[in-house]
């Protein structure tokens, strides 16, 4: 009944979406263009099928972070194993297709029995793993009926979620039911997949594959200009303006204290600009990173990095660590100034971060924890004067979270 409803109903409705949304949005039209014919045959339809073994990856966008340690391991331990991935949004396709381990790159098919046949039959996957999230019906349902062995990775579903309530639990029992493996981060997730009612698709804890990720992208860190400073190191990653209204109070009062560097999360010209007028005004030197030339940062001074792509390897020089996004709407990602070992703040809007809370949890010196949540500069201010240690023991909680890349390797060589 489920898949009838979806594939008559259901599936057509969100097809004429797509369609309508796609006259205003330069992105869904991007999507629709990219699952255009070209020369009367679909992106996702390749002249000859792979000579070698072949695993379907599929990661809806930023996703793909966690399938890139399992996909690169897999690479090293059966180089001859061919890996194609689909994704759904185009926003990540270009780093999907720069990611060495690829060997194909196509848009997630139109979710339906044709599309994903016409797939299937092109690449002849013997398996399906699906990064976190995304699991369409269709998809799930047609690789089962064609016997691929398939796992849903590093996947999480809190008991408050909708998908867990009313008809999205009966949507998603149906749907993840078509799966045979659900590897869930934590317990707590495994007992609210299990609370579905799952018949068919076995779930169990693996962990969580990005902190694999997040480790190795540190192991091998980019070339950085030598950043040198005459206090500890205080980076604040990807801010927004609601941010660097408390954090700039905050740096020009620990001006003798920690040596700030400030990375915007959108560094265009205008916000750099905006940023180096607020540090003034407080009475701080700004530095723009592009034109760093060997000095060290001493009292007063702020870097401000003008460029993308570098944080982390910022992140293994700091001793403290604010991330932003958690003073306006929802906090980015925790992990690499927690696996560079740094003690981290977070405003108090972090709560969407798993690893924000959980790591919250775990005290430090000075009644400080790992990640500490602060509503104000002065909070902030009283925080770091307390000088909070533990990069030993930081390291030691992110390290006993890593194996699960290893796992799911070992799962695509027993099914080869």
């Amino acid at each position: 009944m489920f898949y009838f409803i979806y594939r008559w109903f259901v599936w057509p409705l969100l097809f004429a979406t797509f369609h309508l949304l796609g006259v205003f949005s330069k992105k869904i039209a991007r999507g629709l263009a990219l699952r255009a014919r070209v020369n009367g045959r679909r992106p996702w339809i390749k002249h000859l099928p792979p000579s070698a073994p072949t695993v379907w990856f599929h990661c809806a966008s930023g996703e793909f972070e966690y399938a890139k340690p399992v996909i690169k391991l897999l690479k090293e331990t059966e180089p001859s194993v061919k890996v194609v991935v689909t994704y759904f949004s185009p926003t990540y396709a270009d780093q999907i297709r720069a990611f060495s381990g690829v060997d194909w790159v196509v848009p997630l098919p139109w979710d339906t029995p044709r599309s994903l046949n016409e797939f299937l039959d092109s690449y002849r996957p013997f398996a399906l793993l699906i990064a976190r999230t995304d699991v369409w019906p269709q998809m799930a349902h047609v690789a089962h009926l064609r016997g691929l062995k398939s796992v849903l990775f590093s996947a999480t579903l809190t008991k408050n979620s909708g998908r867990t309530k009313g008809l999205g639990r009966w949507a998603t029992r149906q749907t993840l039911d078509q799966l045979d493996e659900i590897f869930a981060v934590t317990d707590e997730d495994v007992i609210a997949f299990r609370s579905l009612g799952l018949q068919h698709a076995r779930v169990s804890r693996e962990g969580d594959t990005r902190y694999d990720q997040v480790l190795a992208r540190l192991a091998s860190p980019r070339e950085l200009k030598d950043v040198r400073a005459n206090r500890p190191l205080f980076v604040c990653g990807s801010t927004w303006s609601e941010d660097e209204a408390v954090l700039v109070p905050a740096l020009a009062q620990l001006s003798g204290e920690v040596c700030g560097v400030m990375v915007p999360h959108e560094p265009t010209p205008e916000h750099i600009e905006k940023l180096e007028a607020q540090l003034q005004a407080a009475g701080v030197k700004g530095v723009r990173y592009s034109r760093l030339d060997g000095e060290t940062l001493k009292d007063g001074t702020c870097l401000i990095v003008d460029q993308t792509g570098i944080l982390a390897e910022l992140y293994l020089r700091a001793d403290f660590a604010f991330v932003g996004g958690s003073f306006r709407k929802t906090v980015h990602s925790v992990m690499e100034p927690l696996a560079a070992g740094c003690v981290t703040f977070v405003g108090p809007l972090h709560t969407n971060n798993r690893e924000a809370v959980a790591f919250s949890k775990m005290p430090l010196s000075g009644g400080l924890s790992m990640v500490t949540a602060v509503r104000s500069s002065e909070e902030l201010i009283q925080a770091i004067r307390r000088k909070p240690e533990g990069r030993d023991a930081i390291l030691d909680q992110v390290r006993a979270r890593t194996g699960s890349s290893e796992k799911l390797v070992q799962w695509i060589k027993d099914r080869l």
